[in-house]
């Protein structure tokens, strides 16, 4: 992607064939590792409880605590390069001098300064480069880590139940909102990604750079939230009905 706002579309498509290029790294990860997919339904069912134990909710104590775990999700799409930013901003206003200047030009400066001028940025330095590269590469993070693990799990699936157990796990109502509101989500952070490089010139005047995104990205982002509402909700009360219990084995 070279600099410029593009059409939302584009990012939508750049989102989505991420995410199906890391789903199909998923399945090569499930073949080097057939535990793998357990370990991480384990560790995903463990940070819910632990999360939803927490909650005063009796009755949707487990509905709640997926949403708040999607929700973060969601936020790291769309603001983990904004996030980062601040995180750097923050690092550069209490760290001693000494510090501040080895950040200013560590031993990787030539290889982002590389990378952002192969993406298309006249970069005259490692701080523009970095800057560009943090909020590009922010939102793709999460969606990237995702996408394995839900390649590694249908893999599993598919292998152990067939392709039709996987047919049917993968038209579960839950998966059909969520895995489209997650790549929505990236769109959007990409979208933010170009908008705050292209219009308010991040890079050239980081820190004092303002990391303000337009308004409606924050509407799609609380659209996105909604839906995934909608989606833990039906994942806790409609989908273990339609799942079948040789799926249910599965993701125990």
């Amino acid at each position: 992607m070279g600099p410029g706002v593009k059409p939302f579309r584009v990012y939508v498509r750049i989102a989505a064939e991420l995410f199906g290029a890391s789903s199909i790294l998923g399945v090569a990860l499930y073949l080097l590792f057939p535990k793998m997919p357990q370990l991480i339904v384990a560790a995903v069912k463990h940070r819910v409880e632990k999360l939803a134990a927490l909650l005063p909710l009796p009755r949707e104590r487990i509905t709640v605590a997926i949403l708040l775990w999607n929700a973060v999700v969601v936020l790291l799409c769309v603001f983990g390069g904004i996030a980062a930013l601040l995180l750097d901003r923050l690092v550069l206003t209490v760290a001693p001098d000494r510090l501040r200047r080895a950040m200013e030009d560590p031993p990787y400066s030539r290889v982002l300064i590389r990378a952002a001028r192969l993406m298309g940025y006249e970069v005259s330095g490692y701080r523009e480069a970095d800057v560009i590269l943090t909020l590009k590469l922010g939102p793709l993070v999460v969606p990237f880590i995702n996408g394995l693990a839900a390649g590694s799990f249908f893999a599993s699936v598919a292998d152990k139940f067939g392709a039709y157990r996987l047919i049917k796990l993968l038209l579960l109502p839950h998966g059909l909102i969520e895995f489209p509101t997650v790549i929505m989500a990236t769109a959007l952070g990409l979208y933010v990604a170009d908008y705050l490089i292209h219009h308010d010139q991040v890079h050239r005047r980081w820190p004092d750079a303002s990391l303000r995104p337009p308004s409606w990205v924050v509407r799609g982002t609380s659209y996105c939230i909604f839906a995934l509402a909608v989606a833990a909700y039906l994942e806790v009360h409609v989908s273990p009905k339609l799942m079948g219990s040789a799926v249910q084995c599965a993701l125990r």
